[in-house]
């Protein structure tokens, strides 16, 4: 397993990765076209329009449909989603101090999860203002300014309460009657996937996995102790190594960091044969010179 093998191995990821990625915003982007046509979509709607494109994407762990609501609509908001998402009592929340969902606050503007599927094991994301939560809110305003999908950093997923990265990519849906140029006032909400880092990455790689071989996958831009997306075996840190591979890699508005490079038992191998290989040359090398010294010495005596 040479240099030159893992940067191959690392580019064949890299590129799966990516392509897998562009078509998850793809499939946002068509969401978000059928919200901009459709505000007032029910759960029925949505549920046969997100069928097809969930059953074929697994590592989409689910899809979602955030209107943009002002404080003097949330009343009108809630009441309506009641009715359109099936939920009785739909009201905007968001975590407090103990990590319980409890109404949100009264602020200028919410995003909340208003359409969801699948809805079995989401419930609890209904309502939820992504708008609350600093990570989300820095996506959140990024896909505002550009007007183009933005990717959370790692969250913690509503849903889940074990511990799995996860990030959001938001794509922005604007009103078709309003010029985009009027700003947040064209702003109907955003399309929302839930993916699941680890499930994506191992699809993604699925076809070119190599056991000898780390794949690290770390944000950029987030802080050192929070970078870390996946691992395809357990590591604290990317070694300093000439076998280390890395590339950076687009991903909606961030960038994603692989690493490749041999794992320790791998190169622990490699030290025990590479012993091998230097003792076994050295006994060549010695029975050379005996043949050497015994044809010089006969001549001699000759």
């Amino acid at each position: 397993q040479d240099i030159q093998d893992i940067g191959r191995h690392g580019e064949e990821v890299s590129k799966v990765l990516a392509q897998r990625f562009i078509a998850h915003q793809e499939a946002l982007s068509a969401l978000r076209r059928l919200f901009e046509v459709t505000p007032d979509m029910n759960h029925a709607k949505f549920e046969h329009f997100t069928r097809i494109t969930l059953r074929d994407n697994p590592d989409i762990f689910a899809l979602s449909i955030n209107p943009y609501v002002r404080a003097p609509q949330r009343s009108t908001f809630e009441r309506d989603m009641a009715l359109r998402a099936a939920a009785p009592g739909f009201e905007i929340r968001e975590r407090d101090s103990q990590r319980r969902l409890v109404r949100a606050a009264e602020r200028p503007d919410y995003v909340p999860v208003g359409l969801i599927e699948p809805l079995e094991g989401n419930r609890p994301a209904l309502g939820f203002d992504i708008n609350a939560d600093a990570v989300r809110h820095d996506a959140i305003e990024r896909a505002k300014r550009s007007a183009a999908p933005a990717v959370t950093a790692a969250v913690q997923l509503v849903q889940e309460n074990q511990k799995r990265v996860g990030v959001l990519l938001l794509h922005p849906a604007y009103s078709a009657t309003l010029p985009q140029a009027e700003g947040t006032g064209a702003l109907l909400g955003f399309a929302v996937g839930v993916i699941k880092v680890d499930q994506l990455v191992d699809i993604a790689i699925g076809g070119v996995t190599n056991h000898a071989l780390v794949v690290r996958i770390d944000d950029v831009q987030a802080p050192a102790d929070s970078a870390l997306l996946y691992s395809s075996h357990p590591s604290s840190a990317v070694p300093e190594s000439d076998y280390l591979w890395q590339q950076d890699i687009l991903m909606a508005d961030r960038s994603w960091r692989v690493s490749v490079y041999p794992t320790a038992e791998f190169m622990g191998s490699r030290s025990h044969w590479t012993t091998l290989f230097v003792g076994a040359g050295g006994l060549v090398l010695v029975a050379l010179l005996q043949v050497l010294l015994l044809v010089t010495t006969g001549q001699t005596a000759v």
